[in-house]
């Protein structure tokens, strides 16, 4: 499908091609004319294998941001590395402290069902979460976050198709190590970070790290309370044993407790189904346009800022957290046996008004409570100049409960219930799972210069999921219970990656692989007629070559890959009516990234990056629930994945009263995306571009570090997603944060 390209589009590429280039040349120049610096481009370990390697070292497309970075970009949340990921999409469907829809190349889950695993696997220290609640949350006391791209089967879980995110704490260590960190902002935001760690006897170590993240909503609500607050509290416990040469033992406990006011954490539009076209398209207020479907009555909804709102529903939000486990690593001989033992549980309450609107509306309600535990015994081994290799086995058991529904007392949505009945419609979820994989991967250098990785996951998972609806009518109390209805699937698609990789010298790693990533299918559990019973696995096999440098002439890096997926029953969201549904639909995604570091001298540090997509989605069906005319079928855009992605950021150094001062500006830019699978003009995402700066100082003993900071420096509006609920009329849109300025502290103790 032929598309011709956004003038704006074209303009920020330009832009963003031009700085890459300026940044380039500036290093170069700078090089030559002071060949004294002593400046150079850090390594960067990473554990993207599952051991331990130089970032240059390692034949896959990875991201990786460390604690100095976060800290420099003030990344402070799961969400916020998006901005400086290229690639990387937050589909975050509920305001701050939801879900997280995490889109990585174009794949990703899109679904509104609480139970299902992500295709893009979410870690933390090792341990994979298999629920994603309320993933949306805060970081503290963090080491550094790793995002790899394509398929990562072979080495991480049976599910991970478009990548994986891997967020990884500090560590103890044996010298004492204790911190406190103050950050005061717009909004009445105040976050306070501390960690203390150090030996503590009989040859053991221990760190305790703790978070209070909390700030008022940012979106102002005329007749009610203002939504998209943030309150987190975060605790993480750690105990490291090494009882003998060769053994350790880590020990964990972790807790979390937020409480957003986030529902409806969005900026409602009426809209209405176009009958002649089956698109969902917008009207601010007023009387249907012609092709509006009758049915649908206008309501009135505060306009002004995106940031403004006129709902009083209701706002309720909280997830809890909570879990630990032992990690224990042996060295024998040339082998290292490493076991992960981990049981977590979520719980979360979620209601919210639907469609945003003064007076009274349709209400939507949740509680899920999931369960998880797994296993994994991974064996490392090989000698690092010839031969590495993996082999492990993983075991992962859910247990998950969702209890919810609808409200429609009265309803709003006339065009689904008729106008003078209202219904509370019920539905309990239950779903329980396991599953056992056996994966290995071995690279093996068949020269000096040349080296084969193969890798394959085998698994089997056995899925069983209950789903009882109950339907209540308001006005007589009379309570219908369907019949529950049940099903068990059972999946075994095989994942797997063939690479090679040519050192061509030192400095350049150039490599090619072609893999295969599979996700499990399942059964519906969804009330819409429509919704086919199952839904078949996704499989996806991935063409990608991709080059590592660094410029020993210049401190200069450059990692870039290009890539192409052949989606096969690619498992997207559909939502006709009140009650959305999973199916499968066959996608080609084609594109590449770049990312660049350069130093030109001690004092000054570039790094830029920028993505580009191309997805096309086969056959997707127009929406047409109240039409008479046959459907119609057309190829569309791939949602939630932005064609354009970058960002650069700048860090200049100098001395200054004692001590060293700091200037950060960072430039971010996505372009427009649809937030559902058809298109709906009023799913669509406007692009946008972003300006953060930062201004820190810290004396010449290290001891503190203050300073100064403002977000979204031209308080712009942009929406970070936008869905359509054709029954109630409603597009929801929902906004990322206005200009935020604050004010940090951090104090180390001796």
């Amino acid at each position: 499908m032929s598309k011709k390209l956004d003038p704006r589009l074209s303009l920020k590429l330009s832009a963003t091609a031009a700085a890459i280039l300026q940044l380039i040349s500036v290093s170069a120049w700078a090089q030559q004319s002071s060949s004294s610096s002593d400046s150079g481009i850090a390594t960067i370990n990473v554990t993207a294998q599952r051991i331990v390697q130089s970032l240059q070292d390692v034949p896959v497309s990875v991201t990786a941001l460390s604690a100095g970075k976060l800290d420099d970009l003030r990344v402070i949340s799961t969400v916020d590395i998006q901005q400086f990921t290229p690639g990387l999409t937050f589909a975050t469907s509920a305001g701050e402290g939801h879900k997280a829809n995490v889109v990585i190349r174009g794949v990703g889950l899109n679904s509104s069902s609480n139970l299902r695993e992500a295709n893009v696997g979410m870690y933390i220290d090792d341990i994979y979460v298999a629920n994603t609640s309320g993933l949306t949350s805060s970081l503290f006391d963090m080491e550094r976050v790793e995002i790899l791209r394509g398929p990562q089967g072979t080495l991480y879980g049976n599910t991970v198709t478009g990548g994986l995110i891997h967020y990884i704490s500090r560590k103890p260590t044996r010298q004492f190590e204790s911190f406190a960190a103050v950050d005061i902002g717009s909004f009445n935001s105040r976050r306070i970070e501390a960690a203390v760690g150090g030996a503590i006897g009989g040859g053991a170590a221990a760190r305790l790290s703790a978070l209070v993240d909390q700030h008022d909503g940012f979106m102002s609500n005329s007749i009610g309370s203002a939504r998209n607050s943030r309150d987190d509290r975060a605790v993480r416990g750690q105990i490291l044993l090494e009882p003998s040469k060769g053994v350790s033992l880590l020990f964990r406990a972790y807790a979390s407790d937020n409480s957003p006011n986030s529902g409806p954490g969005w900026k409602p539009r009426v809209a209405f189904l176009n009958t002649a076209t089956g698109l969902g398209e917008a009207v601010v207020d007023g009387p249907c346009p012609a092709g509006c479907d009758s049915a649908r009555n206008p309501v009135s909804i505060a306009n002004g800022s995106i940031w403004s709102i006129a709902s009083s529903g209701p706002s309720e939000l909280r997830v809890k957290r909570s879990g630990g486990g032992l990690t224990a690593t042996f060295e024998l001989g040339s082998m290292t046996l490493t076991s992960v033992t981990d049981a977590s549980k979520v719980f979360k309450h979620y209601k919210e008004d639907s469609s945003g609107a003064p007076g009274q509306s349709t209400y939507f309600e949740t509680d899920i409570d999931a369960k998880q535990f797994q296993q994994e015994f991974r064996l490392t081994g090989g000698k690092r100049e010839s031969l590495l290799w993996n082999a492990g086995i993983f075991y992962l058991k859910r247990d998950d409960l969702d209890f919810g529904g609808v409200d429609f007392s009265p309803a709003i949505g006339k065009g689904f219930f008729p106008a003078t009945l209202n219904y509370k419609a019920l539905d309990r979820k239950l779903l329980k799972s396991t599953s056992l994989s056996l994966f290995g991967q071995v690279e093996y250098a068949l020269t000096k210069e040349v080296s084969v990785v193969a890798g394959a996951r085998a698994y089997r998972q056995d899925e069983d999921t209950s789903n009882t609806s109950r339907l209540l009518r308001v006005a007589t109390g009379v309570l219908d219970v369907g019949t529950p209805v049940t099903a068990s699937v059972r999946s075994d698609d095989p994942s797997g990656k063939l690479g090679l990789n040519w050192r061509a010298d030192k400095r350049t790693l150039i490599y090619g692989s072609i893999s295969r990533g599979a996700r499990p299918g399942f059964a519906q559990m969804s009330a819409n007629p429509a919704a086919p019973a199952l839904v078949l696995p996704e499989l996806l096999t991935a063409t990608e070559l991709g080059i590592k440098k660094d410029f020993e002439s210049m401190p200069l890096r450059v990692n870039a890959s290009a890539y192409h997926y052949d989606y096969r029953n690619m498992q997207t969201n559909a939502f006709l009516g009140i009650a959305s549904f999973q199916l499968n639909k066959d996608a080609v995604v084609t594109g590449g990234e770049i990312e660049v570091i350069a130093k030109p001298t001690s004092s000054l540090e570039f790094s830029a990056n920028a993505g580009l997509l191309n997805g096309t989605v086969k056959n997707v069906q127009r929406r047409l629930p109240n039409a008479a005319t046959a459907p119609e079928y057309r190829d569309t855009e791939l949602h939630n994945a932005p064609r354009t992605t970058a960002s650069i950021q700048g860090k200049y150094s100098w001395p200054m009263a004692g001590g060293n001062a700091y200037y950060v500006l960072s430039q971010t830019y996505r372009s427009s995306t649809f937030g559902e699978l058809e298109n709906n003009p009023v799913q669509k995402v406007e692009g946008y571009s972003l300006t953060n700066m930062r201004f820190g100082y810290s004396p010449n003993n290290g001891k503190w570090q203050a300073g100064l900071y403002v977000n979204n420096v031209f308080n712009k509006e942009y929406f970070t997603y936008t869905g359509f609920v054709s029954s109630i009329r409603i597009a929801q849109q929902f906004p990322g944060r206005p200009r935020w300025v604050g004010a940090f502290l951090n104090y180390t103790f001796d």
